[in-house]
């Protein structure tokens, strides 16, 4: 026996403790993982949680990946859905989009569906609704949950509606879901009284914007209220008449055959055909411009991320303070 092993042997103490953290601890590494795999999901997930209802999104969103990588379930994705929401993840929501989880719930469908209509990815939310409603079936009962989430599915389908601007048909759509007497019904049809104020959208008519102009360059894009278009059509078209006038007559004045004067009228031309045209391209943008801020604001009012987020019915491991 060494010098060194016999001192050991003789102080008790410190080897019975060196004997103890030789045998006992590999026991405590192999039971460890385990253990702390558990403690660290609902770590991460309470935390989140935590985070999220204070609405400091950022830090929920860094835990919530955390959990999402170690267990990708419906809750982790649910919850990473919303705070790439909240924090307006492009890439993050479509890369959720991309690993659809197979029979998933209300909560997770109902929320990556509003992320691929945020994203106008209509494409990979209808795939998602279509395996939703196969599993739902056909709304039936009259107070089942099952039911008010089918109905709940379908009024934020409806929103495909409203993004492609064709409010005539959402007003039938929301009508025909407003028959229920039920929460979601009561504001479809508040809805559906909303979008019929379409109806009252300033609207330029095209046709009268293309006339204008061409009596008068730029009167028409000063008809859809582009006033800088305006000056601009009206200043190229008189120079190029006034260019025009001015070369003919110094040909004529010299006896020189008229090729600058037929080439600068050309060019004229074309502004002026171009003066036209831009009238009636005005118009037609700004129609779509103050459709689209009509239904935007109605996207807000009826499709904002708080009202999704208590539509889902997540729940969280801490009330919303």
């Amino acid at each position: 026996m060494s010098r060194q092993a016999f001192t050991l042997f003789k102080k008790p103490v410190p080897f019975l403790l060196f004997a103890l953290f030789s045998f006992v601890k590999p026991a405590s590494l192999v039971a460890a993982p385990e253990s702390t795999i558990l403690i660290s999901n609902d770590y991460f997930k309470k935390t989140g949680d935590a985070y999220y209802t204070r609405r400091d999104y950022e830090s929920a969103h860094l835990h919530y990946l955390h959990l999402y990588r170690m267990i990708p379930d419906e809750q982790s994705a649910s919850r990473l859905f919303l705070s790439s929401l909240r924090r307006e993840d492009e890439r993050m929501l479509e890369s959720l989009l991309y690993r659809p989880l197979p029979d998933a719930g209300f909560t997770y469908s109902y929320l990556s569906v509003y992320a691929a209509f945020r994203l106008q990815r209509y494409d990979l939310a209808r795939p998602i609704i279509e395996s939703f409603e196969a599993r739902n079936g056909t709304e039936t009962g009259s107070n089942s949950s099952g039911e008010a989430e089918y109905r709940r599915m379908r009024f934020l389908r409806g929103a495909v509606i409203l993004d492609l601007r064709r409010f005539d048909d959402a007003v039938l759509y929301y009508s025909e879901l407003g028959r229920t007497d039920d929460a979601t019904g009561k504001r479809s049809l508040m809805l559906a009284e909303d979008l019929r104020q379409h109806q009252q959208i300033s609207r330029k008519s095209p046709w009268l914007a293309a006339s204008l102009s061409a009596v008068f360059p730029g009167a028409g894009q000063a008809y859809t209220e582009h006033y800088s278009d305006a000056t601009m059509a009206f200043f190229w078209n008189l120079t190029f008449v006034g260019g025009t006038a001015y070369l003919y007559d110094l040909e004529r004045s010299a006896d020189r055959p008229h090729t600058g004067s037929i080439v600068t009228g050309i060019i004229g031309l074309i502004f002026y055909a171009s003066n036209i045209t831009g009238a009636y391209s005005s118009a037609h943008r700004r129609n779509v411009f103050m459709e689209r801020r009509f239904a935007e604001h109605l996207r807000r009012s009826y499709f904002s991320t708080d009202l999704i987020e208590r539509e889902s019915g997540i729940e969280f491991t801490r009330p919303l303070e």
